[in-house]
């Protein structure tokens, strides 16, 4: 995944966007609301949803692949990630709190 992308999750899809030419690129499938979106690394997107599950995809050939979840990580929605020194995940919520993960 290029830097070109840009990620908009809502109820059981996300969206994959072309910054370039400003057209829906892909459009994929998933369970819930993802709203917290990050490039991981080159296929790798890391989801926060409002149920505050962490979910990692992988994206390879164009489809995405659920690989990691863990549930209940926040008591409410993860609205965003930070991903510091690639080493650590940190990760932000309606409960106004915020988690650092290795």
């Amino acid at each position: 995944m290029k830097n070109e992308y840009l990620l908009y999750g809502s109820y059981d899809k996300i969206y994959m966007f072309n910054i370039n030419n400003y057209k829906l690129y892909k459009c994929f499938d998933v369970e819930g609301y993802d709203i917290g979106l990050c490039k991981f690394n080159e296929n790798m997107i890391i989801s926060g949803n409002v149920n505050g599950y962490i979910i990692i995809y992988k994206l390879e050939n164009d489809n995405l692949e659920k690989i990691f979840e863990k549930k209940k990580t926040h008591s409410s929605n993860i609205n965003n990630f930070i991903i510091l020194k690639k080493k650590f995940i940190i990760s932000c919520s309606d409960d106004k709190s915020f988690k650092i993960w290795k």
